[in-house]
């Protein structure tokens, strides 16, 4: 109980000083916002963070700009540091809330709220006296794989692993939505071909659901990316021995 506790209020006392710029000896720009924050939290999470606050221009003038980056990805980038996660529903608009209301054994994804023995589905056989709401918010799936691809980018190895857990369900759950495309464009635009963390999802999402070959949508993406439509035909060939 008492390390749990000092857990706690260490945890409190990095987000309060993110939240109040207290103590900090960085900033990050992108777009109009601009954060205090301290390099012992993102360097120690970031290889990237690390190099740019010793050398050249940022080591100089205190700051780096995110130039080409979403603000919105940013500030949910800049929240997993401090809070070691992130909240798609709030499209960076807000901080996780560990205090928000919602049953037992249940954890919150998205706008959805589900159990712990199983991700995606209403009724989990281990939970049978919980009863949860899943509010649909496809729109995850798109934040998903833009914080895979940031953490891609400044090689923040635990955001990258929490991104592909939060994809992988939410590609089972919303396959047929109009942002699944979309996701998986991003997917393939900002990850080299060699990482296969969320391209092997797109893959077995499609070969799961090989209707969606009809949708001009995905067609243009696997006309786009010859990787996915390899991959996809490659799989179904590994289902059915192909040689």
């Amino acid at each position: 109980m008492a390390q749990n506790e000092a857990r706690k209020q260490l945890m409190t006392s990095l987000q309060d000083a993110f939240r109040s710029g207290d103590y900090s000896d960085f900033t990050v720009i992108c777009g109009p916002d601009s954060y205090p924050v301290h390099k012992l939290i993102l360097c120690t999470r970031s290889d990237f963070f690390a190099k740019a606050v010793k050398f050249g221009k940022e080591a100089k003038e205190g700051k780096i700009d995110l130039v080409e980056d979403d603000p919105t990805i940013v500030k949910l980038m800049l929240h997993y540091f401090y809070w070691g996660d992130y909240d798609a529903s709030s499209h960076g608009t807000a901080e996780p809330d560990p205090t928000t209301s919602v049953p037992s054994g249940v954890v919150r994804m998205g706008r959805r709220d589900v159990c712990g023995h199983n991700y995606y589905y209403e009724d989990c056989p281990y939970c049978p006296e919980t009863r949860y709401f899943i509010e649909e918010d496809c729109e995850a799936l798109v934040i998903h794989a833009k914080m895979y691809a940031i953490a891609e980018k400044y090689n923040i190895i635990g955001l990258k692993q929490l991104a592909k857990e939060r994809f992988e369900p939410e590609c089972e759950y919303f396959w047929n939505h109009s942002e699944f495309p979309i996701a998986a464009n991003i997917v393939y635009d900002s990850t080299p071909e060699n990482d296969k963390g969320l391209r092997d999802i797109v893959v077995k999402t499609i070969v799961s659901h090989m209707e969606l070959l009809q949708k001009p949508e995905i067609e243009a993406v696997m006309t786009d990316y010859s990787g996915l439509l390899f991959g996809v035909l490659k799989e179904k060939a590994q289902m059915y021995g192909w040689k």
